[in-house]
């Protein structure tokens, strides 16, 4: 063929590929420019995602006796909120619900807040449990008495006091846990187990690599919510006695609880058998601690709750975890 032949059609193939090039350039550059014009310029997918950390904002901004208006403001929220478990299909919401542990928060807001709350009306109580049951939330199903339960007494003010310092006390080592890193450390918040017949809360449940972590947590001393000096000493005899400003108080030794919460959570993690370390964590994190008898469990500051954590190495693998957190997942109620 002559030489001329070969340099023509080279060239020509040469200019198809150019064009080839150019025109599959331009149909990216439309691409993209459609997508931006689609989700707006900042490249952001336009949908009415809220992250779960605005739940647990709003979770303690509703104290006990908020006013009708603040609980209408926390359900208009919720309504908003749908949930922090989010399911996308290339990009774009198709489901959303509420977390476990979310539930569980809710179930607590309803008994320890809204129910006994005088300034809520029955008709807007009514409201929150039907809401409430619809997303999800366990052992709602009952109506409450409300008239009784607003007709509080001053031992009911009381007992309301202590389980909003005791919800302050969660929250307290909720916040320390929380500086985990979630890639490492499956936490669980408020979770209520059921096996066989038997049913338990626990207020947090740390799963990881170096072990099984079952956090019971104790507010002593704290007051309205607030850490101060004061000593928790535990005697012969399993008496716990708190000393404050000079003055001894006794109270309830959490031995028989733990060891049946423990029990229990024996028997629900049957496909992997690890060991369960039972822990108290003190809320106060001014508080010492004077021990004269020897626990099955350890009773630790929640300052020092990654400390326990970090002491204990089980090397629980990569499919443990997954199967300890599957039969924990099966027990859940919340």
């Amino acid at each position: 063929m002559d030489k001329n032949v070969w340099t023509i059609l080279i060239a020509s193939a040469f200019i198809l590929a150019l064009i080839l090039l150019f025109t599959l350039s331009a149909k990216e550059k439309s691409k993209q420019k459609r997508k931006r014009n689609k989700h707006g310029s900042s490249g952001k997918k336009p949908d009415d995602w809220v992250s779960p950390d605005e739940f647990v904002k709003w979770k303690y901004r509703l104290k006990p006796y908020c006013y009708e208006k603040e609980a209408d403001n926390f359900l208009a929220f919720l309504k908003s909120y749908k949930g922090g478990f989010v399911r996308r299909n290339r990009g774009k919401i198709i489901a959303r619900s509420f977390l476990g542990r979310e539930k569980g928060d809710l179930k607590g807001i309803f008994y320890h807040v809204i129910v006994p709350n005088p300034n809520i009306p029955e008709v807007k109580k009514e409201e929150f449990r039907k809401y409430f049951m619809s997303v999800g939330v366990y052992g709602l199903e009952e109506r409450p008495d409300y008239a009784s339960c607003t007709e509080l007494s001053a031992l009911d003010e009381e007992d309301l006091k202590r389980k909003a310092v005791g919800n302050r006390g969660e929250h307290i080592v909720q916040v320390i846990l929380a500086r985990l890193d979630p890639r490492n450390y499956y936490v669980i918040n408020g979770a209520v187990l059921r096996h066989d017949r038997t049913t338990k809360e626990y207020d947090h449940i740390v799963v990881c690599r170096e072990g099984i972590f079952m956090i019971e947590t104790k507010a002593f001393a704290l007051t309205d919510g607030k850490t101060g000096r004061a000593t928790l000493r535990i005697d012969e005899g399993d008496h716990w006695i708190v000393i404050k400003n000079g003055r001894e108080r006794e109270v309830k030794s959490p031995t028989e609880q733990i060891k049946m919460q423990k029990k229990l959570l024996e028997r629900i993690i049957h496909s992997c058998p690890a060991p369960i370390h039972p822990v108290l964590a003190l809320s106060n994190t001014e508080i010492s601690i004077e021990q004269n008898l020897e626990l099955h469990y350890k009773v630790v500051r929640a300052d020092a709750l990654t400390e326990v954590i970090a002491g204990e190495n089980d090397r629980l693998s990569a499919s443990d975890l997954k199967l300890i957190r599957q039969d924990i997942g099966k027990a859940q109620l919340n």
